[in-house]
């Protein structure tokens, strides 16, 4: 049996497939992702700051180790988190 050019469409019909813009984006980052890291990344360093420096200082009483001011630490700021992205 010869091979021709006809049998060969029919037999990989996967051969033509249309590029879409799904496909012509791959590998590419969305915009929205880009932005959303960035701004949570500015809102998390001065969160992240307040939590080291109120376990510092609450470290630094006699009435609270290290441990359980970093709960504490972590736990307050917590809360104000809720507190601001509740009405969001």
């Amino acid at each position: 049996m010869e091979a021709t050019e006809d049998s060969a469409d029919r037999c990989t019909p996967i051969a033509r497939v249309s590029y879409t813009d799904q496909n012509r984006q791959r590998g590419q980052i969305d915009r929205q992702y880009v932005l959303g890291a960035f701004i949570a990344v500015i809102l998390a360093s001065p969160l992240a700051t307040a939590v080291v420096e109120m376990q510092y200082h609450l470290s630094a009483v006699t009435g609270f180790s290290w441990l359980s001011a970093t709960f504490l630490a972590g736990l307050i700021i917590t809360v104000m988190v809720a507190a601001a992205l509740e009405g969001v």
